[in-house]
């Protein structure tokens, strides 16, 4: 029996509205909805809280809208959303909606983990050298 050989891959045009083509070219989306899920107000739920705070100041200039609920609050919406552990934050728009579970303390991997792609630089904290 022969060694099978991998097929080639295709090159697939990308067409789609300009939002979908600022994603896929490193830009950051002009909007973002989060839903981030906590456990009561224990310390890693503090701690989830305000890392996720300095994530949405570090997507600027994005728009970031933000919900937080509790878990013992709202088990309802965490059924809905079928969140099983605490912290857990939900990237809702756009699409597609990723969910992140776990210590948000690294930023880089919470964005790779909800599919965030961040501009390189952002002018406006360039500095003047002055």
């Amino acid at each position: 029996m022969g060694r099978r050989r991998k097929p080639e891959g295709r090159i697939i045009p990308i067409t789609g509205d300009p939002e979908s083509l600022a994603r896929l070219s490193g830009e950051p989306a002009r909007e973002y909805e989060f839903r981030l899920y906590i456990a009561g107000t224990n310390p890693n739920s503090v701690r989830a809280i305000e890392n996720v705070r300095r994530l949405c100041k570090s997507l600027r200039p994005s728009r970031c809208d933000l919900d937080i609920i509790d878990l013992y609050q709202q088990p309802g919406l965490a059924r809905q959303d079928d969140v099983v552990a605490a912290p857990a934050l939900i990237k809702i728009s756009p699409l597609p909606r990723r969910v992140f579970v776990g210590d948000l303390a690294d930023t880089n991997r919470v964005f790779t983990g909800l599919g965030i792609t961040t501009a390189a630089k952002d002018v406006r904290t360039k500095s003047t050298g002055k």
